[in-house]
């Protein structure tokens, strides 16, 4: 759960009465420990809520205002103070005191909503710590095992990743069949949307459309090429040549370190080569996780779908939902059920056993029963006949953690995706995703 501690409270109020003691009891009840209490330049009878409060409880920061400014005024000022004096905090909830029925609406309507980033840099705050420690690790021609705590990872040299996962006990993945690895790989593609023809084609509608698009320049055919792993000081380090059918491609690069309570941090990096189409979908990792690791939960946007360009109306909260419930259908299958802006995810068992995931910079997650190929295939391109077979759910979770995304835009009918949810896919990115045991009993 998340850490009330590092949530500070804003609470504008003018003229109040009974009603802000009750609003200031329930907050303290809920188990928030910082208020910032806004008096918006009250009348002098109206002051004694305000003072009383901040002398009953040390939780409550006074800041007052000697004419009234106005409730986005208030907010200003107690974001600016939260910004100089809570160096370590997380973000702000806002907090109504002056709740009445009107003409129009009674009390409690929400006429609109929006949240304000005051920050950046909170993602690396949910990262898994990095201790020195020196796993016990075991090799032969075919493996390299690697033991910390209650963690038990085994690399597969012919695939270049984990061919198995075991934290706690509980089984996090494991290599489907031969070749068919479960452990983290970087991938750029997803099931393109009716918006994305452009970068499918190279074009929405001109005339070069076979030229320069995704499948043009082979990069759905991804192939992976495994460097011999090295071990060095504690530490597994992976690389893998990740081709297109063509000449574009990547290098990827992890350096794999363990903690003594079974925390696993991947420094990934990420190195472009060939030639690229203007754009791709995005750079992340994919990974297949066990079937008994259905409950989901994460701290990001939601609850709905949302993408880089789609979001601002999914708020950044704590969401909880199933793997099966991520899928969102369309008539004609495509990409879907992505998350944006997510600081770390979670997949338990009924048991509370499994796994978090989290990076060095808010991720883009998406965990469906299917893989972007097989909801790609199940659907016909514009002006072909229904025949392709409609896509089948897998036992399985498919699980993408990217750091890089393209926005929808609107080329299925109009202008692609503005310059600001674009990205440069021939620069290199380094970014860091740590895996971390969960266990309800722990």
């Amino acid at each position: 759960m998340l850490d009330l501690s590092k949530i500070s409270v804003v609470l504008p109020s003018l003229d109040p009465d009974e009603k802000l003691i009750r609003v200031v009891d329930g907050l303290l009840e809920y188990g928030f420990t910082d208020i910032i209490l806004v008096n918006d330049g009250s009348k002098a009878e109206n002051l004694h809520y305000f003072t009383d409060l901040a002398a009953q409880h040390p939780e409550i920061t006074l800041l007052h205002h000697e004419v009234n400014k106005g409730k986005g005024a208030a907010l200003k000022n107690a974001f600016r103070y939260f910004l100089a004096n809570r160096p370590d905090g997380f973000g702000v909830v806002t907090v109504d005191g002056d709740v009445t029925d009107t003409g129009w609406a009674k009390k409690g309507w929400a006429v609109s909503r929006n949240q304000i980033a005051l920050g950046k840099g909170v993602a690396k705050s949910f990262l898994a710590a990095k201790t020195e420690f020196a796993p016990a690790i075991t090799q032969d021609e075919k493996t390299v095992t690697v033991v910390a705590g209650s963690t038990k990872a085994i690399f597969c040299r012919k695939t270049g990743t984990l061919s198995s996962l075991e934290m706690d006990g509980r089984t996090i993945l494991r290599d489907i069949a031969p070749g068919l690895a479960a452990g983290p790989r970087l991938t750029c593609a997803r099931a393109f949307t009716d918006n994305d023809r452009w970068m499918r084609d190279g074009s929405a509608w001109g005339e070069n459309r076979k030229h320069g698009g995704f499948f043009s320049k082979g990069l759905s055919q991804i192939s992976y090429h495994a460097r011999p792993i090295k071990v060095e000081n504690g530490k597994v380090k992976t690389v893998v040549e990740v081709t297109g059918a063509k000449s574009a491609g990547f290098t990827h690069e992890a350096i794999w370190s363990f903690s003594a309570d079974g925390n696993i941090s991947i420094e990934n990096k990420s190195i472009p080569h060939g030639d690229f189409p203007s754009r791709i979908p995005r750079i992340g990792l994919s990974l297949i996780l066990d079937p008994a690791l259905e409950r989901m939960a994460y701290y990001g946007r939601g609850p709905r779908e949302n993408y880089i360009d789609r979001c601002s109306g999914s708020f950044i909260a704590l969401w909880e939902s199933t793997v099966t419930e991520q899928f969102e259908f369309y008539v004609r299958p495509q990409d879907n059920g992505y998350k944006a802006d997510v600081r770390y995810v979670d997949f338990k068992d009924k048991a509370g056993r499994g796994v978090r995931f989290a990076s060095s910079e808010p991720m883009f997650v998406q965990a469906l029963h299917c893989n972007w190929e097989q909801l790609d295939m199940s659907r016909q391109r514009s002006g072909q006949k229904r025949y392709r077979t409609p896509v089948e759910m897998q036992k399985e979770i498919y699980l993408n953690l990217d750091v890089r995304q393209v926005g929808l835009g609107g080329a299925s009918c109009g202008p692609g995706p503005l310059n600001k949810y674009l990205f440069d896919p021939k620069a290199p990115v380094s970014w860091t995703t740590s895996i971390t045991p969960l266990n309800a009993n722990k």
